[in-house]
């Protein structure tokens, strides 16, 4: 096969976060001890500010959204990439995953399983400028697994969730939509002919992650513009620079059309790669 990727199967990671790390969301409430140890006239934190629950939408699967303020924007869609500020609990309170410490909002696409099961769910019922706090059943949170040390097996999740904003591609060209996550510190784009090195994910929404170049311990080598790449892979790197995190998103007929790819990629299925530019080798 002369696709890129015609690789040996890889299942998923043990979770499918594609956020930031474990972060802990610090309590609002101040302790007796905190309050004493305090010099007069020092400024005294902000404490994060709640809105309270004022409606509550049961919907599939046992899912349950609790809205803190209602948003006036678009409605969220599958396939839409949506900029999020979120927290992962537990029924206790206890934060195991969050984007606070970034001090700013992370992106998300919607239907990809990107994350667990009730995340695709929810994002459809949602609009720009939502508030609210989620309660996810075990079997759509982490299941029967959960994650060692952070999350017990069989444990409902509560997210809270503030959508920022549903933002559009960077480029798109042929129906292929480039999405940059982070841009790198190089100013040139890339030419064709290059050789460079990427890490990737590749995911189609029947096998998530069913690619990566992880799998075996070092960067995956590839020419751009090169025949044996996919179409529109080529076309999502054209306007790509050294350092950058992009997410591309194939179109079938830029992919593996109505062939599909083995069990990976169904017939007239798009593709998504999650990909970073590592390096660009001297000839």
């Amino acid at each position: 096969m002369k696709y890129i990727l015609s690789f040996s199967f890889l299942f998923l990671l043990v979770s499918s976060c594609q956020f930031s790390g474990v972060d802990k969301i610090p309590d609002d409430k101040t302790s007796s001890d905190d309050t004493n140890n305090t010099r007069k006239g020092e400024p005294q934190p902000k404490k994060k500010v709640e809105l309270a629950i004022t409606d509550t939408l049961k919907i599939e699967k046992g899912i349950v959204i609790m809205y803190r303020k209602y948003g006036v924007g678009n409605q969220v869609k599958t396939n839409d990439v949506v900029l999020v500020d979120y927290a992962c609990k537990l029924e206790d309170g206890k934060v195991f995953d969050t984007n606070e410490k970034m001090q700013k909002p992370v992106p998300f696409m919607v239907g990809w399983s990107l994350q667990t099961p009730g995340w695709d769910i929810v994002f459809p019922y949602l609009k720009e400028g939502d508030e609210v706090e989620v309660y996810l059943p075990a079997d759509m949170a982490r299941g029967k697994k959960g994650i060692p040390n952070l999350v017990p097996p069989n444990s409902p999740n509560i997210i809270s969730l503030k959508i920022d904003k549903i933002i559009q591609a960077d480029y798109e060209k042929e129906g292929v939509k480039t999405y940059v996550i982070n841009r790198g510190k190089e100013t040139e784009k890339l030419k064709p002919n290059q050789e460079i090195l990427i890490d990737y994910f590749a995911n189609s929404k029947s096998f998530p992650r069913y690619d990566n170049s992880f799998k075996n311990g070092k960067p995956y080598q590839m020419t751009i513009g090169a025949k044996n790449n996919l179409a529109g892979l080529n076309i999502g790197l054209e306007n790509a620079q050294l350092g950058d995190k992009l997410w591309i998103v194939i179109p079938p007929k830029k992919a593996f059309g109505s062939e599909g790819y083995l069990n990976y990629v169904k017939p007239n299925e798009s593709v998504f790669f999650d990909l970073r530019v590592l390096k660009v080798l001297e000839k």
